[in-house]
């Protein structure tokens, strides 16, 4: 939702779901398709690789994937916490030799006195619909279902009540 405030950024999501492929499309991106179709809509829409992608989901093998598809000098951004045992594996020499980089974010690094107001401000113009992230809200005794569901990828954000 954030990178199409940026002018003249384009936004291509990758998500093995095709619901979340149309959440991505709703909430700015302008291209989306699976991961097998990451290649070819980067191709398509961004030439010789991407300057920044963003891993959100905690995989190891997903941050892999990412940095083939970064162009030189593009960065990996990992938002996402993989398992502790999990080893991100690059060919030193080709990584080091065009310049890309890995970069961690916890959080989203965010200014918090800066950032909310502007979050806000962007939400109140109809430029943020964080509206679009809430699945729906279910009694705290469903968390464990809740969980799971999550971890299969049916829900984006899940709220419990008491």
């Amino acid at each position: 939702m954030g990178a199409p405030q940026i002018p003249g950024t384009t936004v291509i999501a990758i998500d093995p779901l095709p619901e979340k492929q149309a959440l991505a499309r709703k909430c700015g991106a302008h291209f989306a398709g699976s991961p097998g179709q990451a290649g070819e809509l980067v191709a398509a829409h961004a030439g010789d690789g991407v300057d920044v992608a963003i891993e959100a989901v905690g995989s190891a093998k997903v941050m892999e994937a990412c940095l083939d598809l970064l162009t030189r000098g593009g960065a990996l951004v990992s938002v996402g916490l993989p398992h502790p045992d999990q080893m991100l594996n690059v060919q030193a020499l080709p990584f080091a030799g065009t310049g890309k980089r890995l970069i961690g974010s916890y959080r989203g690094d965010a200014d918090p006195a800066r950032d909310i107001p502007a979050y806000i401000q962007l939400w109140r113009d109809g430029r943020l619909p964080v509206e679009l992230l809430h699945t729906d809200t279910k009694p705290l005794a469903e968390i464990n279902q809740g969980l799971d569901d999550l971890a299969e990828g049916l829900v984006v954000r899940r709220l419990f009540t008491f």
